[in-house]
């Protein structure tokens, strides 16, 4: 579970990555448009479970960091971005259950020091990241005219200003956050059963109530950035594709909460949050050629396996004692 996880968490914006997403605020509506419909489908296997309504509140922290995953992909690359969220939402769910923070039961390792030398390895593996470079070309379409506002989204990161590569860099970090953050109401209601009626231990039976704050959110966020843009940017062409990831990340978050399931948090959170890094990288190197020459490449190398490196000492930690 927690390798289909990856693999999926690693892919969902692949759809979308050639589509003209514009500013992202409409592609993200039709991702969880596109989540929910399968989020439903999940919960037919699931003998169709209530809705939880502390459950949803996950949907609504992911919704809120996914806000401006788009835009932030639109400056630093589609790798860049998720390594750089993805290392700062393992240190966030890392530390959720490590040191049981919003109620949650604190998970301590068998080993504490293999499980601070993992986490400090992800550490430096997450700055490392910042060096690389990415190359976001521009697709020329005939007979079509690009609004300004896509054509400055799609520059070279060479052409994008410093302050706006920081700012980018720094709302990844914060989108990370709330990633990391996103299943820990659903930890929250397994492990307090007697506070929840009825109230599952494993996974799927959550993922509708997850997807009802996101399908929420989603519809809140769009119609605050309609109003205050009055000329919200809305392409049909992005439909399918966005359609597409959000199923894909729906299906990822199924395979996700059951790897939580029997993993636990210390161990699902690491692998499911480094693991899509390696998969998005491949992606932006081999297929849409964002990351190119030998420094880049070769900084990208050492980075994920430091990030590596990390991973599964922390994943060791939970059983090996030091």
């Amino acid at each position: 579970a927690a390798l289909g996880a990856s693999l999926l968490f690693g892919s969902v914006f692949v759809p979308i990555k050639r589509a003209p997403t514009g500013d992202g605020f409409f592609a993200q509506l039709m991702m969880c448009v596109g989540g929910v419909v399968t989020a439903i489908l999940i919960n037919g296997i699931s003998n169709f479970r209530p809705i939880y309504p502390l459950a949803m509140l996950g949907g609504c922290i992911w919704c809120i960091g996914n806000a401006f995953a788009i835009k932030i992909m639109n400056v630093l690359g589609m790798a860049l971005g998720v390594l750089i969220w993805n290392t700062t939402s393992c240190l966030t769910g890392w530390a959720v259950a490590r040191f049981g923070l919003f109620g949650i039961r604190a998970m301590h390792p068998a080993s504490n020091l293999l499980n601070a030398v993992g986490v400090l390895l992800l550490i430096v593996g997450g700055v490392l990241y910042l060096f690389i470079k990415s190359e976001i070309p521009v697709e020329e379409e005939e007979d079509v005219e690009k609004p300004k506002k896509l054509e400055d989204d799609e520059e070279s990161e060479d052409d994008v200003p410093f302050g706006t590569r920081m700012v980018a860099i720094l709302a990844a970090l914060i989108s990370g956050t709330f990633y990391g953050s996103m299943s820990t109401p659903i930890t929250y209601i397994q492990q307090n059963s007697i506070f929840f009626s009825n109230a599952p231990v494993e996974g799927l039976p959550y993922v509708l109530s997850f997807f009802c704050g996101v399908i929420l959110t989603s519809v809140v966020v769009f119609l605050v950035y309609t109003i205050r843009n009055r000329q919200p940017w809305v392409d049909g062409a992005v439909v399918v594709p966005a359609l597409c990831s959000g199923a894909i990340f729906a299906t990822a978050m199924a395979l996700f909460l059951t790897a939580i399931e029997h993993l636990s948090q210390t161990i699902a959170y690491p692998l499911c949050a480094m693991l899509p890094g390696l998969i998005a990288s491949a992606w932006s190197v081999l297929y849409f050629k964002e990351i190119t020459g030998s420094r880049n490449i070769a900084f990208l190398l050492v980075a994920y396996s430091i990030t590596l490196a990390g991973v599964i000492l922390v994943a060791l930690s939970k059983e090996i004692s030091l």
